[in-house]
């Protein structure tokens, strides 16, 4: 028997749409009305929790999944005006409803354009700002992990398809800037439509 299926996408601000297409949602660029507003025509199946450090972050479970029991922001950098806002990861703590386990979601925004040909220009700036927040969430998880939880990471960390987003984790999924990656084995990937944003959504399901 499978567990929970887990989805992340950039609704792109104002362009994409809100999509409850999986049990465990992160959402980056994201406007907290437009979540709040989808899940009330949902009425009360699901939790929602917005990252208040970074309200771009907005994260979303099913009620019968997931008991949230605890949010936190762990800042990575300051940002630089006319470059990039400030970056970190929201974390979102809880307990499977099915399986009794602690598991941590890490949710982060990474600064785009941190690899060659540095499109954006201030190539070392940016490769830094990101190699940073790569090496803040390896620790994050490499932390949850000595202490028996569950790991679930997801979001747009803007990686490029030859490098891995989450090295400290042993399965991750996704060809693009967007990924998915956990301890736990992961099943049934799959690209879903863009839902009016420049990004794809993007869906597993934990193997157990």
């Amino acid at each position: 028997m499978t567990g929970p299926s887990v989805g992340t996408h950039n609704t792109h601000d104002q362009a994409g749409r809100v999509t409850l297409f999986a049990d465990l949602v992160g959402y980056t660029e994201a406007i907290p009305v437009k979540v709040r507003e989808r899940l009330a025509l949902a009425r009360r199946g699901y939790r929602v929790r917005v990252c208040r450090r970074q309200r771009d972050l907005v994260f979303v479970a099913r009620r019968k999944v997931l008991r949230i029991t605890r949010t936190r922001y762990v800042p990575v950098h300051g940002g630089r005006a006319e470059v990039t806002p400030h970056r970190g990861t929201f974390v979102i703590e809880g307990r499977r409803r099915d399986t009794r386990r602690r598991v941590a979601i890490l949710l982060p925004h990474r600064i785009n354009a941190g690899f060659p040909p540095y499109v954006r220009g201030e190539a070392v700036f940016r490769s830094k700002r990101w190699h940073a927040h790569r090496e803040v969430d390896d620790l994050l998880i490499e932390d949850y992990r000595e202490r028996g939880w569950d790991v679930i990471a997801l979001g747009d960390v803007n990686t490029p398809p030859d490098v891995v987003g989450f090295p400290a984790l042993a399965w991750e999924v996704g060809r693009g800037f967007d990924r998915i990656a956990s301890n736990v084995d992961l099943v049934d990937v799959e690209y879903l439509g863009h839902a009016g944003s420049d990004h794809p959504r993007l869906r597993a399901r934990l193997a157990h």
